[in-house]
């Protein structure tokens, strides 16, 4: 029991240094609705190892002075080792129509598996589950060419419109 407690240690600590890293390098709102508006969240990804990680689900916010998107969102994305890339994922805030967003603050984590056999059978029994958190903030950007993933964003995502209480 003592022997598979160090392995399994081990293979949790073997990700600490291996985090991807991650910078919020802007939001753009690429569409303005009479009641919503989507935003493209501009997320940059580094994979500092040598081995690929795979992405496996992002659980994110964004607060604006219109509103607040809260939600989770597949990442479905392996990154090559020593690759960096730019990803978007989205987000819609609900609005009365007469709020205007001009400034965000993003705050998240995206969930991540580990390289190797005995890494991915405890990321599926639920005993290693590791995460890389991000932060930013800055002024909104009106880009109406940028592009926001289609899918449908998983159950359990919300909007809190401006002056709402969560």
């Amino acid at each position: 029991m003592v022997a598979t407690a160090a392995v399994v240690h081990a293979a949790l600590l073997a990700g600490c240094a291996g985090d991807p890293r991650i910078t919020v390098s802007g939001v753009d709102r690429v569409v303005k609705g009479p009641t919503s508006d989507e935003y493209a969240l501009r997320i940059r990804l580094e994979n500092p190892t040598g081995d690929p990680l795979v992405l496996d689900r992002w659980n994110y916010s964004l607060e604006t002075d219109a509103g607040r998107y809260s939600g989770e969102w597949v990442a479905s994305r392996t990154l090559p080792p020593g690759t960096d890339t730019e990803v978007s994922i989205p987000a819609v805030l609900q609005h009365d129509g007469t709020a205007v967003a001009s400034r965000w603050r993003v705050n998240g984590s995206v969930r991540y598996l580990l390289p190797g056999r005995l890494a991915e059978t405890l990321f599926d029994i639920g005993l290693s589950k590791p995460e890389a958190l991000f932060s930013g903030e800055g002024r909104i950007a009106v880009n109406e060419s940028a592009t926001v993933p289609t899918a449908a964003p998983l159950p359990g995502t919300e909007t809190i419109p401006a002056g709402a209480k969560p």
